[in-house]
């Protein structure tokens, strides 16, 4: 089984399907994995302000500049030292940035009430489920099968569980996780499960499979920070989306190997 990696740091349900329809329809894969959420959720969607292009706040999504440069590249993937100073960097930057409350110009249109938001009306939500939509139909017309996912991060977990992760992630990194303030939390939680809940109901409109690992963000050991999960995290994702394939039949196992089923 051949794998290709779609993926871009920083990318939305936007990005994504520009994307597909410019340059990955072309390679004609048998299968898509559609894994989206925490990138489209954080963004600003006052709907005063939204854009459906999401050009309201396209100069704060994806990485910082240095980090498409090559040298970084090396310098990440060599030396763990390189790494814990680059989120020793970040820390104080965030540290600065709240110190002198200078807030990402994406964050304001954020600072919404839990009373106040309404996800079911929200134009988000529904350009989310709409970009979706747009990569499904595409995709089928190319005889490709698709597989949807949940989404799964650490705002939901206990304390506890936050804890062990804050614990791991100083052993490891050298910071402590980014944890938003409450309110905000609370609302990136409340934004992920509508999702989900859509990204369910619009796998089962549309006859595509769902993998539901959005359980899996309640354990620290899944993570090795809030969003990104740890080679065990990996690993149940992975097993999951396998069952999925099997069971629709889109792959077979045989012995221990899984192969595209044509």
């Amino acid at each position: 089984m051949e794998v290709i990696n779609g993926a871009v740091s920083g990318y939305t349900t936007m990005h994504s399907l520009i994307n597909y329809m410019l340059n990955l329809v072309y390679l004609e894969p048998d299968i898509i994995y559609i894994y989206h959420g925490i990138n489209d959720v954080v963004i600003g969607d006052n709907p005063e302000t939204f854009k459906t292009d999401y050009s309201h706040v396209m100069h704060a999504l994806g990485s910082e500049w240095y980090e498409h440069s090559i040298i970084y590249t090396i310098l990440q993937n060599r030396f763990m030292f390189f790494t814990k100073l680059k989120y020793r960097y970040s820390s104080l930057k965030d540290s600065l940035s709240r110190l002198f409350k200078f807030s990402p110009k994406s964050e304001g249109s954020l600072r919404h009430s839990l009373e106040a938001y309404d996800p079911v009306n929200n134009i988000l939500m529904k350009t989310i489920i709409s970009n979706i939509r747009h990569i499904t139909v595409v995709a089928k017309e190319h005889n490709t099968k698709l597989v949807y996912s949940t989404f799964a991060t650490m705002y939901e977990a206990s304390e506890k569980e936050k804890k062990k992760l804050a614990a791991q992630m100083k052993k490891q990194f050298g910071r402590n996780p980014n944890w938003f303030n409450e309110e905000r939390e609370n609302l990136i939680a409340l934004k992920l499960d509508f999702l989900n809940n859509e990204i369910v109901k619009l796998g089962n409109e549309l006859n595509v499979p769902v993998v539901d690992i959005a359980a899996i963000g309640k354990k620290a050991e899944n993570f090795i920070d809030e969003i990104h999960q740890s080679p065990k995290g990996n690993k149940l994702q992975a097993e999951k989306i396998s069952q999925i394939l099997v069971a629709n039949k889109m792959i077979y196992k045989e012995s221990k190997s899984l192969e595209i089923k044509e």
